[in-house]
C-alpha cells in the first residue's frame, strides 16, 4: 500500500506575497440597492495562494514532484508557514511556544483554553490552531480574548462548523496550521526559465 500520510511544505523559500485567507459562501440578494438577504450556503474554508522564492531548474521539479505526490488531494499536506505569528511575539516567540488545551466550548466560536503561558498576549487577528484528540485539525483568528495567568478565554473567527468537536483539543498559538489539499490544476511556473518561481494553491481539508 502507497503511504498516503500528511505532507509538510517542501523546503524552499516562499515570497511574502504568499497568502493565507478565508474563503466564504455567501450569496446576498438585493432590492432597490439595499441589501436584503445573505445565506451562508457552505462552511467558510481556508485557502492558501503560495508562491515560491525564483528557483534553480533542479528545485523547481523538486517542487513540481512533491505538488504531483499529492495526486491531486488524495494525499493531504501540513500546511505551516512561520511568519504567521503572534504580532506581539515576533520579536520572541517563547510565550508563544507554550500550548494551551481547551478546558471548555462556551460556543462555536468562544473557547476556555488552560495551561497557557503567564507572558501570552494574543491581539486581534492572531492565528490559533486547534488539533483534537482525534487528529482533527482547525484554524481560526483572535477576534477578543479575556483572562490573565496561565487561562484565556478567546473569541474567534470562523465559527466552528457544526459537528466540529474541539473539547480537550491542544491549542498551538506559534503556528498557523491546517490539513490542506490541492487544488489540482493551480501549479504553474510564474516565469518560465531556468530560474523561476513556481505557484501553486492549497485549500482547507475536513477529511
Amino acid at each position: 500500500m502507497s503511504d498516503l500520510a500528511p505532507l509538510v511544505l517542501p523546503a524552499v523559500g516562499f515570497d511574502a506575497q504568499s497568502t493565507l485567507e478565508l474563503s466564504l459562501s455567501v450569496s446576498q440578494s438585493r432590492s432597490g440597492g439595499r441589501l436584503t438577504n445573505v445565506i451562508e450556503f457552505a462552511d467558510p474554508v481556508w485557502i492558501a495562494t503560495m508562491k515560491t522564492l525564483p528557483l534553480y531548474n533542479a528545485d523547481y521539479r523538486r517542487v513540481q514532484t512533491w505538488f504531483n505526490s499529492m495526486r491531486g488531494g488524495i494525499r493531504p499536506v501540513i500546511f505551516r508557514l512561520p511568519r504567521y505569528v503572534p504580532a506581539a511575539h515576533a520579536g520572541n516567540l517563547e510565550p508563544a511556544k507554550q500550548a494551551g488545551t481547551v478546558s471548555a466550548v462556551t460556543s462555536a466560536n468562544v473557547v476556555s483554553v488552560i495551561g497557557v503561558h503567564a507572558a501570552l498576549i494574543l491581539t486581534q487577528g492572531d492565528f490559533v490552531s486547534f488539533l483534537t484528540p482525534a487528529g482533527r485539525r482547525y484554524l481560526v483568528q483572535v477576534d477578543k480574548v479575556n483572562g490573565s495567568g496561565t487561562s484565556r478565554t478567546i473569541t474567534f473567527e470562523p465559527p466552528l462548523s457544526i459537528g466540529a468537536n474541539i473539547d480537550a483539543a491542544t491549542v498551538y498559538f506559534d503556528r498557523a496550521e491546517i490539513l490542506m489539499r490541492p487544488i489540482w490544476n493551480s501549479f504553474k511556473p510564474e516565469t518560465p526559465g531556468y530560474v523561476c518561481p513556481a505557484s501553486f494553491q492549497l485549500v482547507e481539508s475536513r477529511l
